[in-house]
């Protein structure tokens, strides 16, 4: 009979056990339904349209998300997913380096939210649950412990959690038992063993009452020609710088040959484009060398030589005014004088030694 006792107290003790277990894994099971809702996948962009890291973040308010600064820092452009929403449209409502916090805002409405934990008891040993995208992987939770609660008191406060972090969790929320937030996941450090952070409540409330700097980014997915060219130039200048320092004698063969490549493209534009201005001037040399009289290059160049070769002179006129001009011989000095045959004088004077001289009739 007491045997009988004996075992149907350890039977009961062993229901009672199961059924605290399974009622304390229901209401973390129930939180991280409720919660999941509300939190969101934060993509960031370059200039050139190139993604530089991922975080997440969760509403609080309709339309405002809160995440880490860190996570949104050097954004040109962003994208936020949720289990069923997405948007392109970003402002960073205010961002603040120094407690690692960014309120930012998109146009949404109707989205649930995360409740804030109006107490801001936070002990060790409490535990806790802590919702983001580790490496991507969306929507995924895990729980663990408060192990000490560090910061500088007035400044910051900070949570040393036991609940898993990796790259992308930055930004998710920490949350009690009741549901309500009580942290932003922040960072984890690789050296220890479970050793991961989060912005305590005392600091959260604190930012939020700081004046807004809003700061609109542009829209995801515009990529412009220019941005990809300018990276792919700057990409290409850096690999040169250090394949030079850190490369072999045929490292810089390959550079040379490049700039040489380069110069000769220059080099056939500049020709390509002066075509048209030293064709002129190989005319203009033909026309001297019909003349008696042989130039020098730089009598060439210089227009006074060309006048007084009468180079230009001959260049403009044409056939027809050379018909309307009659010519013939001084007999005294054998100089050329020239008669416009419209105005056909009786007699000209010559030029060169003053005879005047009777005009021709032929």
């Amino acid at each position: 009979m007491t045997k009988s006792i004996r075992f149907l107290s350890v039977f009961v003790c062993l229901l009672s056990a199961k059924g605290f277990l399974f009622a304390q894994g229901q209401s973390l099971s129930d939180i991280a339904e409720r919660a999941m809702p509300s939190v969101v996948q934060v993509v960031i962009y370059d200039i050139t349209g190139t993604q530089r890291g991922q975080g997440s973040g969760f509403f609080i308010e309709p339309g405002k998300i809160l995440t880490n600064a860190h996570v949104v820092e050097n954004a040109y452009s962003a994208e936020i997913f949720s289990d069923i929403e997405y948007y392109d449209q970003v402002t960073v409502l205010k961002s603040d380096k120094g407690v690692d916090l960014a309120l930012i805002v998109v146009d949404d409405r109707g989205v649930s939210t995360l409740a804030l934990e109006e107490k801001q008891e936070i002990r060790p040993g409490q535990r806790i649950i802590a919702i983001g995208n580790p490496m991507g992987l969306k929507q995924t939770v895990s729980d663990g412990l408060v192990s000490a609660i560090r910061g500088i008191p007035g400044e910051i406060q900070v949570i040393q959690i036991s609940a898993p972090i990796s790259p992308g969790s930055s930004g998710g929320p920490v949350l009690n038992q009741e549901g309500r937030v009580i942290g932003v996941a922040s960072a984890g450090l690789s050296e220890g063993q479970n050793l991961n952070f989060a912005i305590g409540i005392e600091t959260i409330m604190d930012f939020l009452t700081k004046p807004d700097n809003p700061r609109q980014l542009q829209e995801a997915g515009s990529r412009v020609l220019w941005r990809v060219a300018l990276k792919w130039i700057v990409t290409i200048v850096l690999g040169l710088i250090a394949l030079v320092f850190g490369g072999g004698w045929w490292i810089i063969l390959i550079i040379i040959l490049i700039l040489w490549f380069i110069g000769w493209v220059f080099k056939s534009l500049y020709r390509l484009v002066t075509v048209p201005f030293r064709k002129r001037r190989r005319d203009i040399i033909k026309n001297y060398g019909s003349n008696e009289k042989s130039y020098s290059h730089e009598e060439i160049s210089d227009d006074k030589s060309l006048d007084e070769a009468g180079l230009f002179g001959d260049i403009e006129n044409d056939d027809e005014e050379a018909e309307d001009i009659f010519t013939f011989h001084c007999w005294r000095c054998g100089a050329e004088v020239h008669v416009d045959i419209l105005d056909r004088p009786d007699t000209v004077e010559c030029e060169e030694c003053g005879t005047k001289l009777k005009v021709p009739e032929e």
